[in-house]
């Protein structure tokens, strides 16, 4: 967060912050989304993370309260003037949303799913892995397509 705001700051260009959802809990994470708004942020990219058992720890356990569709939930809630107790907010927030996508994903069904929740939840554009197939870019537009923009 400390590094995308000092890029708007000297670079004087709009940052999107990649934020993970893994290692945070539920009020630290709202806090981070109100911090970041309240410090120039508008633009969020927000995936889940991966477990850090793939990592360099093996040992280490993952704090996951939320996932990416919840927390882009979330947002938009905050962009709407309520926190994640109900509670009104004022001024609200004004962040965009992003998400992940992985239109070469192992489990095709899940994927789509996941996604079609994403949009659902307030996701206003995605990043995806790296794609080399454009096949399978192709084959993933066409099934997202329906979601279009809401």
């Amino acid at each position: 967060m400390v590094t995308a705001v000092r890029i708007q700051q000297e670079a004087d260009i709009e940052t999107v912050l990649h934020f993970c959802c893994r290692d945070r809990n539920l009020i630290g994470m709202q806090s981070d989304l109100l911090g970041a708004f309240a410090i120039g942020l508008r633009n969020l990219l927000i995936i889940t993370g991966d477990p850090p058992k793939l990592g360099e720890y093996p040992n280490a356990t993952g704090v996951f309260d939320m996932d990416s569709i919840a927390l882009t939930s979330v947002a938009r809630n905050l962009n709407r003037g309520v926190d994640i107790g109900g509670s009104s907010i004022d001024p609200p927030t004004s962040l965009t949303v992003g998400v992940g996508a992985n239109p070469v994903a192992s489990d095709w069904p899940r994927e789509i799913e996941r996604f079609r929740q994403k949009v659902l939840a307030g996701a206003e554009f995605a990043v995806t892995q790296p794609v080399f197939d454009a096949d399978s870019l192709l084959r993933f537009l066409e099934a997202i397509e329906e979601f279009g923009s809401r």
